[in-house]
């Protein structure tokens, strides 16, 4: 079937699971998956630090490069046209609906990805100056139809399912690996529970990592100098001034996240593995903004949720996001 071209029905189904270990046990399983994606509550918080996202074979990815919207199987969903990449968008996010309430899940299966800021071209039309010169796409997102939950005030594991009325080619899969990947680990990790932020490791750095900035010193004091002087003259009134780090036979970017979470463990972390372009790819984050967001479908006449990384900004009242950039300048 053609994503967005019609309806899919469902439900959503909930189980229990026994593994006696914290996420990060999991964590060289699920990178071995297919587009394996974790959103890690990796410092603990009664409200914010709670709960941890595992899943991986996603139904359908969508993704927007160059002013062109494609589809898993590499089909263009829509092109040139900004109005038209946003209602192939739109037609894609409400392909799925739930045909009876979910329940009591913490989460629901549905969009995980990331929103680049380049996205904000196709909304407004302002100058582009920056080359290109990453293999990343400016927004990627994943259809997932099973996650694998942990409560980590609770050390309980779940996995929820939505079950299609008509399956699609790949529905079932995610949650069958999942499952497997639960039922193969047991108590005996060395991995810690996620902790408060207060017990972090500064001494966490992983083997052989020399970074090189592509600022000096130098050039940054001189273009946070030019920050102020344009919000002085009113041009502008925030900056995002960040600079890349470029590694030289760079370590393994599941144990950068390792060290990552250790160093600076935050409520809401992230870890994406993909291909894209014929490169392998990932996204790191840790981020002390919220992380993903979810349509209830009780509020939503029955749609899956979106969860996708945003910007690291203060949340506002209400609302929860948190997207990385699409340049590997993050946490």
């Amino acid at each position: 079937m053609q994503w967005g071209k019609s309806i899919l029905t469902g439900r959503i189904a909930c189980q229990s699971l026994a593994p006696d270990c914290p996420p990060g046990a999991l964590l060289d399983d699920l990178a071995a998956q297919v587009d394996g994606v974790l959103l890690e509550s990796a410092a603990l918080h009664p409200e914010y630090g709670r709960y941890t996202l595992l899943s991986c074979n996603p139904l359908e990815v969508l993704t927007l490069d160059r002013g062109t919207l494609y589809n898993q199987a590499g089909e263009v969903l829509a092109a040139g046209s900004n109005r038209a990449i946003w209602s192939a968008l739109r037609e894609c996010f409400a392909a799925v609906r739930l045909r009876e309430a979910p329940g009591q899940a913490a989460y629901l299966p549905g969009w995980i990805g990331y929103v680049g800021y380049e996205v904000g071209r196709h909304i407004e039309r302002l100058p582009g100056k920056a080359v290109r010169d990453t293999a990343l796409p400016d927004l990627r997102l994943a259809f997932y139809d099973a996650l694998l939950v942990y409560d980590a005030l609770e050390r309980r594991w779940s996995l929820t399912e939505l079950i299609f009325d008509d399956p699609p080619p790949g529905a079932g899969l995610a949650a069958q690996v999942l499952g497997g990947l639960a039922s193969r680990r047991r108590g005996d990790s060395l991995e810690r529970p996620a902790a408060p932020v207060e017990e972090s490791d500064p001494a966490a750095r992983p083997a052989g990592a020399s970074a090189v900035p592509n600022f000096t010193p130098r050039e940054y004091r001189q273009a946070i100098r030019r920050c102020v002087e344009y919000i002085a003259a009113g041009d502008i009134f925030q900056v995002n001034l960040s600079q890349r780090f470029t590694l030289r036979d760079p370590p393994e970017p599941l144990a950068i996240y390792r060290c990552l979470r250790r160093r600076n463990p935050s409520w809401y972390a992230a870890y994406l593995s993909f291909h894209s372009a014929g490169h392998r790819c990932s996204v790191l984050s840790c981020s002390s903004a919220s992380a993903a967001r979810g349509c209830s479908p009780a509020r939503s006449r029955g749609r899956a949720p979106a969860s996708a990384p945003r910007t690291p900004t203060p949340p506002r009242p209400g609302t929860s996001w948190r997207v990385p950039r699409t340049t590997p300048s993050w946490p």
